[in-house]
Parts: structure tokens; C-alpha cells; sequence
């Protein structure tokens, strides 16, 4: 007994020694174990939080991709329209150059048309209107075409106021008064384009008139108004230049004279002017200033009134506008010396030689 008590608390000293070992390991490991479950639980929470915030970063960025996704759609819609708008504005670009060339050549035409028509008009015009029809029938060659008659009637003589009733005398006897044939002439409206001019309006016009040139006229032994006043003209002209009377006459000039009356009617008649001074010579009006018991020049607004009261008097009509033309037989030009009313024309002729 008294041996088995200290073998007994030998082995309690053991046993409490192995227990004390026990727990000390124990807790050793315990404190290990728990420094490390603190450390991977730190990780952990660490991973949680990145993990957090990589989530939260997904989130944004897969809301970004929605955004883009959705404008990349809206995108590619107006990417799908603008193809559409430029596949239909190149065929309207077609279509307007196709237009355009069609213009172009439509244009073109026009305007070679316009000139055409412009040349037809001025065309008939030369036979059919004065002044238009001047250059066509007073010119040079018929001058001369008319030069030879017109010395046979008044021979060598310089004395005007002979020749000019010699002259007035020949084509009342020789040449009929008969009415122009129809015509139609063009009426045109026109507008200016870089310096161009187009013709916008056509309309056709019948009307009662032709003008024939000198040779024709005593060809044809018949004409109107202006057919004789222009024979007139010419075979003065052909003896004012004649080689006999040059010096002498050199201070004369020619002019044809065309009106309106009162009645609405025309006339063309010859004016012979020198020095502010004239005598008309009128066969198809059978008028001559010479005739009228002078033999003399008389001032420019004597004579005309006195044309005028002629009318007056023997067909009750009035001149309502006079128009002067001074003609160049070389060049086949005429100019425009005056025009307008009866006291327009005396005033612009008796100014001339003032």
C-alpha cells in the first residue's frame, strides 16, 4: 500500500503531466490555427470585397455594353437610312445629270432656234419694212442700175429744180400705183441674256406690204408709196452723183421720209434738203414742192407745213409722226436723222445747218 501510493501518484503526475502536454500542445495549436483561420479569413474578406467591387465594375461595364449595344443598333439604323438616302441621292444625281445634259442640249437648241428665227424675221423684214428693207434696195448697184434711165430723162442738166420735176414726172407717168401683196412678217418677244438675245413669244402677222427695189419697180412698171418714193430717191441720187452735176449739187441731200397719218395709214415721199432749206418730192402722193408755185428751196418748217396742210386739205388727214433718213448707197447704211412730230422734225432739220 504504502508503495502503490507514490507509483499511484507517480502516474497521477504522469497523467497530469501528459495532460498538461496535451492542453499545451492543444493550445498551440489552437493558436496557430486560429492566427491562420484570422489571416485566410482577412483574405477572404478581402477576396469578398474585391470580388465586390469586381462585381459592381461588371455591372457598370455590362451597362456601358447595353448602352453601346443599344447605340451601336440606333447606329447601324442610321447607318441602314443614310446607305438608303445615298443610294436614292446618287439616282437623283443621275437622274439630274441626266436632266442637266437634256437641259443643256434643250438650250442649246434654243438658242440656235432664237438666232433662226431672229434672221427669219429680219429677213422678211428687208422686204417687207423700212428702214429694215433700205440697205436691200438702196445700195450702190442700184444706183447704178437706175443711172442711165436717169440721164436719158434729165441730160446734162445741173439745174436741180428741173431735174427734180423731170424726175417727178417720169415715174407718175411710167409706174402704176398698185397695192403690196400679203406677207406674213414675225412678231417677236425677246429677252436679253448675256448679251444674248432670245426670242420668249412668236406670233405671225399678215400684212399688206412689199418694197421693191429701183430696177424692179421700172422693171415691173408698178408699185405703192414707198416703191416710188424710193425709185425717186434713187434716180436722184444717180443724178445729184452723176459726173455733170457733182460740184455743183455738192451741198444737196437725199432723204427718205416715211409718216403716219392720222387715219392710221402710212407714206413714204423724198426729201430734198440744202442748207436748211428743202423741197419734197411725193409721186405717189402727187405732190411736189416745185409744183406748188416755186421753183426755189423754202425753210424747212415752211415746206413741211405746207406738206402737211396738202393732206390736210385733200384727204382730210393730219401727219402724226415723220421720221428722216439719210442713207450711205455705198455702204448700203441709212442713220436716223429724225423723228417724231411734225414740230420734232422741224426743229431737229432746221437745227442741222444752224
Amino acid at each position: 500500500m504504502g508503495k502503490l501510493l507514490p507509483t499511484l501518484l507517480l502516474i497521477l503526475l504522469l497523467i497530469a503531466l501528459l495532460e498538461a502536454i496535451v492542453i499545451f500542445k492543444l493550445a498551440n495549436i489552437n493558436r496557430s490555427q486560429l492566427y491562420e483561420a484570422s489571416s485566410e479569413n482577412r483574405n477572404y474578406e478581402k477576396l469578398l470585397s474585391d470580388y465586390a467591387k469586381l462585381m459592381s465594375d461588371y455591372e457598370a461595364l455590362k451597362g456601358a455594353l447595353n448602352a453601346l449595344t443599344y447605340e451601336n443598333g440606333l447606329l447601324k439604323d442610321e447607318n441602314t437610312k443614310l446607305k438608303q438616302r445615298l443610294t436614292l441621292t446618287s439616282a437623283e444625281n443621275t437622274i439630274l445629270k441626266i436632266v442637266l445634259s437634256s437641259l443643256k442640249e434643250d438650250s442649246a437648241r434654243y438658242r440656235e432656234l432664237s438666232k433662226r428665227v431672229i434672221e427669219l424675221s429680219a429677213l422678211i423684214n428687208s422686204y417687207c419694212c423700212i428702214p429694215s428693207a433700205i440697205p436691200r434696195v438702196l445700195n450702190s448697184v442700184e444706183i447704178e442700175a437706175v443711172h442711165e434711165i436717169t440721164l436719158e430723162i434729165t441730160g446734162d442738166s445741173i439745174d436741180i429744180a428741173s431735174a427734180l420735176r423731170q424726175v417727178y414726172s417720169y415715174v407718175i407717168k411710167n409706174i402704176k400705183y398698185v397695192e403690196d401683196p400679203e406677207i406674213p412678217t414675225i412678231l417677236m418677244e425677246t429677252l436679253t441674256q448675256n448679251s444674248e438675245i432670245l426670242v420668249t413669244n412668236v406670233d405671225i402677222k399678215i400684212i399688206r406690204d412689199y418694197v421693191q427695189t429701183p430696177s424692179y419697180t421700172i422693171l415691173s412698171k408698178a408699185g405703192d408709196c414707198d416703191d416710188m418714193a424710193i425709185l425717186a430717191y434713187a434716180m436722184l441720187k444717180a443724178y445729184v452723183s452723176s459726173t455733170n452735176c457733182s460740184t455743183n449739187l455738192s451741198n444737196i441731200e437725199i432723204y427718205l421720209m416715211t409718216m403716219k397719218f392720222s387715219n392710221g395709214g402710212g407714206h413714204a415721199a423724198v426729201m430734198v434738203f440744202k442748207e436748211g432749206s428743202t423741197i419734197i418730192v411725193d409721186p405717189a402722193g402727187r405732190y411736189i414742192s416745185i409744183e406748188q408755185g416755186s421753183s426755189t428751196f423754202k425753210p424747212v418748217s415752211e415746206e413741211i407745213l405746207n406738206y402737211n396742210n396738202y393732206w390736210r386739205h385733200s384727204k382730210k388727214i393730219d401727219i402724226v409722226k415723220l421720221t428722216i433718213y439719210s442713207i450711205d448707197v455705198d455702204r448700203a447704211e441709212y442713220t436716223l436723222i429724225a423723228s417724231g412730230s411734225i414740230s420734232d422734225v422741224i426743229k431737229a432739220l432746221s437745227s442741222k445747218n444752224s
